[in-house]
């Protein structure tokens, strides 16, 4: 019975100390986590805090402009070397007779709208060339008209899908409409053949569309049913027979444009074209701008590395660039004639030691480097060329040391030592005395000292602690204004 006792309690021993060591491990992973968190909270945590200097800031811009220079002229380059050709043929293509009318002709159909234009190419033109229509004035980006479609319809057809974000194009005499909506409504319906000489070019409408779209938006079972059977006729009619994913200019105008202004690719020519072809086109002006007043263009273009032709990448590569080079320019003359040490502390406003040169007066002569020189001889004392210095400079010096740095230096010339009992800025340290008592007299026998001597006072920091101070602060402050201060603060 005693052994089983025994081993009961060392086991309840031993249960007991790994709860304690589990607790402590918790209470370790807690701390760890506060700890951490706490040091985030405060913003304590490792991180690159880089210093801008000057000279690093300059390099950086320089390092910039160097970058964005170079690769804004290679981007303008390639931009310019694409060839292309715009023609605007929506006002040129109207008869005369209807110029004064255009929305009658555009929507009367016993009216021929075959219109031939001549492209000449200024520039050899490598295949494949790609033909464009581009629409302005044109907003496709309407709540309306974007919301008007169904994207589910488009890929699975009519069955067991809500339509009612088509309307009003959704239904036609009772029947759904596929694809339904004012996008597919409105499609472009313009036509265009290109002749060269006296044969056609071939225009390859295969693969325009994005290869995304054709798989995963637009079903290969789904084919056009009831479209543009309506009395109101939209755009460009489709081929029943043919299902949606394989009509790609269908496609292509489904994925609409989100400005006024835009390009739309309506295919490929693949031969190339020669400087100084003349290409026939033999257009349908059939789509209906007139009635929003926008304009329609035919557009020929090739394609470089960058694309199609646009300046603006170049431009604005250059812009910055330029702007980063001027800058640094700019700021390495401000750092060589504003020159200062790094962390020049005495450059800060709150600091006490600021001193502006004071002005001169009869009673108060500067001495002049001749003088000093002479009084140097005649004492006949060691070398000591700090006293060669002009007053002024001596003075702008120790503007930049503080009090206790001003003491220490005092010890190399005499005339140093001299200034340093009159330098006309007192900057008061509690910490430099055993006791408030004799912190008191210092203050009081300091600023008698310059009432006595009548040298006015530039500028005085008192300390605002201990509170035994307090109510000496304003006797202070009258002793010093009647020296003429001319700057107070107080160390918190």
């Amino acid at each position: 019975m005693e052994v089983d006792g025994a081993s009961t309690s060392n086991r309840s021993a031993s249960t007991s100390n790994r709860s304690a060591s589990t607790s402590n491990r918790q209470a370790n992973a807690v701390h760890s986590r506060r700890t951490a968190f706490d040091l985030f909270k405060q913003q304590q945590l490792p991180a690159c805090k880089p210093v801008l200097t000057p000279a690093w800031v300059i390099t950086s811009f320089m390092l910039i402009g160097s970058i964005f220079i170079p690769l804004g002229l290679v981007t303008l380059h390639a931009s310019r070397s694409v060839v292309e050709i715009v023609d605007r043929y929506d006002a040129e293509c109207v008869p005369k007779a209807f110029r004064g009318n255009k929305v009658s002709y555009i929507k009367n159909g016993s009216i021929p709208k075959n219109c031939p234009r001549f492209l000449k190419v200024h520039k050899h033109m490598k295949a494949p060339i790609y033909i464009y229509y581009q629409l302005d004035n044109y907003y496709q980006n309407h709540r309306r008209y974007i919301k008007s479609r169904s994207d589910q319809q488009l890929l699975h057809g009519h069955a067991h899908y809500d339509t009612s974000s088509c309307q009003p194009e959704e239904y036609n005499n009772g029947l759904p409409i596929v694809p339904c909506g004012l996008i597919a409504w409105s499609l472009f319906n313009d036509t265009f053949t290109f002749i060269r000489g006296r044969a056609e070019l071939k225009v390859n409408r295969k693969n325009i569309a994005w290869k995304s779209d054709r798989d995963h938006k637009f079903g290969k079972k789904v084919y056009p049913i009831n479209f543009q059977n309506g009395t109101l006729i939209g755009g460009a009619k489709l081929d029943p027979d043919i299902p949606l994913r394989d009509q790609e200019d269908l496609i292509v105008w489904m994925r609409t444009s989100a400005l006024p202004s835009f390009r739309k690719l309506y295919g490929r020519i693949e031969e190339d074209l020669e400087a100084d072809d003349v290409v026939v086109v033999n257009l349908m002006n059939n789509y209906n701008t007139y009635s929003f007043g926008g304009k329609k263009k035919l557009v020929l273009s090739t394609t470089g590395w960058l694309g199609g032709k646009n300046d603006f990448l170049g431009a604005a590569c250059i812009f910055v660039g330029s702007s980063s080079i001027i800058l640094s320019i700019v700021f390495m003359l401000l750092h060589v004639k504003y020159r200062r040490t790094y962390r020049g502390t005495s450059y800060l406003s709150w600091n006490c030691v600021t001193f502006q040169p004071p002005k001169t007066t009869d009673t108060q002569p500067l001495l002049h480097v001749a003088d000093m020189k002479r009084k140097k001889k005649k004492n006949n004392v060691g070398p000591d060329r700090n006293s060669d210095l002009p007053e002024f400079i001596i003075l702008q010096i120790m503007s930049h040391l503080s009090t206790s740095q001003i003491v220490q230096t005092s010890v190399l010339s005499k005339t140093w030592y001299r200034f340093q009992k009159n330098y006309p800025v007192l900057d008061f340290y509690l910490l430099h005395h055993h006791s408030v008592e004799n912190f008191r007299h210092h203050v009081y026998k300091s600023l008698s000292h310059f009432s006595q001597a009548k040298i006015l006072l530039e500028a005085v920091c008192f300390p605002l602690w201990p509170e035994e101070l307090f109510p000496h602060l304003d006797s202070w402050i009258h002793l010093a204004l009647d020296n003429g201060l001319r700057k107070f603060r107080v160390r918190l």
